[in-house]
């Protein structure tokens, strides 16, 4: 199980966003926390994040 870094909410596992901060992984958090904190980030889904094997701070 998932929970939301933000609210503590469980988060389906296809749709986990991470939260992307400068460049860096921040968190992981829900749908709802990033309409209502984050809508404005950049978001990467954990599924690009496995695909793409990305390392922190090389974002495209």
């Amino acid at each position: 199980m998932v929970l939301c870094d933000v609210c503590g909410n469980p988060i389906d596992v296809p749709m986990i966003m991470l939260l992307v901060l400068d460049g860096y992984l921040w968190s992981i958090i829900c749908e709802e926390c990033r309409r209502k904190y984050h809508h404005d980030k950049q978001l990467l889904l954990w599924s690009e994040y496995e695909e793409k094997m990305v390392r922190i701070g090389e974002l495209p």
